[in-house]
């Protein structure tokens, strides 16, 4: 055997060694994709209320609602939301995120500390603590204080 072929031997175990080593390496590192210290809960929110009438009297002919949050096991998380809302002389979207709190009964995770409308309208979130997809009414799903339970309806999906 030649020297040429010795040395194209040897430089071909030394990338295999190289592409083996840098793929364990990287099989030790976590996921990119976990979230925070551990997500125990991440639930997502699409909900809207649409049609001739008025959504909410005096207020809303209409809107929409995305949201996602992460919920760590002390209790604490974050949220990112889209929303917009079609009311009188008010055609907006936003965008609204931040940090929350929430706490569980064993049947229901209660979720404070997220706003929707420019981060004006504080909510208090209700949702089943198993995970799962349910379509609800959005009164059951989002409560805004001062307000009457919101019409419409909210797909919910909680997950790990």
């Amino acid at each position: 055997m030649s020297k040429r072929w010795m040395w194209r031997g040897a430089l071909m175990l030394a990338a295999a060694g190289t592409i083996v080593v840098t793929l364990l390496m990287s099989a030790a590192q976590p996921a990119r994709a976990d979230y925070g210290r551990g997500a125990v809960y991440q639930v997502e929110i699409s909900a809207n209320c649409v049609g001739p009438t008025t959504c909410v009297p005096g207020t809303v002919k209409g809107f929409g609602i995305w949201l996602w949050a992460e919920l760590n096991p002390d209790g604490s998380g974050d949220y990112e939301a889209a929303d917009c809302g079609h009311g009188y002389g008010d055609n907006s979207a936003y965008h609204d995120s931040g940090d929350l709190v929430w706490s569980s009964n064993g049947a229901t995770l209660t979720i404070t500390g997220a706003a929707i409308f420019g981060d004006a309208v504080p909510m208090t979130i209700t949702v089943p603590a198993q995970y799962g997809h349910y379509a609800k009414p959005l009164g059951d799903v989002i409560a805004v204080a001062g307000f009457p339970p919101l019409p419409g309806w909210a797909q919910v999906q909680i997950a790990p």
